[in-house]
């Protein structure tokens, strides 16, 4: 029979839960990122083939400059209809590509003082809303991870992501099923190999691995789990 585990950043041993009521973060991304997340979305299905971070460097730079940037920002845009990416961020990875000047205006000005920019440093607030998307798009029918809690199948993998995501943090509690109303196992090494310098179009094609099934040579199952469940101490 599986076995499965979970990490906790506080012991909970006995612990007993139901994901109806208990839905703890990453899943749930703070309310303040709906509106960025959202915007940068709608533009980059667009221009799927730019690099992840482009955007969120963008959004990072006004909020920690503000109208300095933005100024600096203007004098860039002001020299034609697109601009280059390196200009701007200067990373290497962004040299020969460009954005339309009207495509990055659509991103800066749905910005406002009810809609403000946000910092973005959480690499999970990030994954967490797109692996969402990726689910309603074509695989609406498994099991939702804002909805439910996530377990591994042994006790490495927990120790493997509370030293990567945790800063060594953390607390490793075998899970006993109560009640299962639904589950859906998938790789997490897909979800754990992902970064910001990947092309939004390659981006998605991970996440769809990922809801599909599919699994790398060196699998780490994740198991998304509604229901009710106990937590024991290990």
């Amino acid at each position: 029979m599986t076995e499965y585990y979970r990490v906790e950043l506080e012991r909970a041993d006995g612990d007993e839960r139901h994901t109806d009521v208990w839905r703890p973060g990453p899943h749930n991304y703070p309310h303040e990122h709906i509106h960025l997340l959202m915007t940068y979305e709608d533009v980059m299905r667009r221009l799927d083939h730019l690099p992840l971070d482009f955007l969120l460097i963008l959004n990072n730079f006004v909020y920690l400059h503000g109208h300095r940037f933005m100024d600096e920002l203007a004098s860039a845009i002001s020299f034609g209809s697109s601009l280059d990416l390196d200009r701007i961020t200067h990373a290497p990875h962004h040299k020969g590509l460009t954005i339309d000047v009207d495509d990055l205006n659509a991103f800066l000005q749905s910005f406002d003082a009810e809609n403000r920019f946000v910092m973005i440093n959480d690499d999970r607030i990030f994954w967490e809303y797109f692996l969402e998307q990726a689910r309603v798009d074509a695989f609406y029918h498994k099991t939702s991870r804002r909805i439910g809690a996530s377990f591994f199948t042994d006790e490495a993998s927990c120790t493997y992501f509370m030293n990567k995501y945790l800063s060594g943090k953390g607390h490793i509690h075998r899970v006993e099923i109560l009640e299962q109303e639904g589950m859906f196992v998938g790789d997490f090494r897909i979800v754990d190999s992902l970064n910001h310098k990947m092309l939004y179009r390659d981006f998605m094609g991970y996440l769809r691995r990922y809801w599909s099934g599919e699994k790398t040579e060196e699998p780490m199952m994740e198991v998304i789990f509604q229901g009710e469940y106990r937590l024991v101490a290990v």
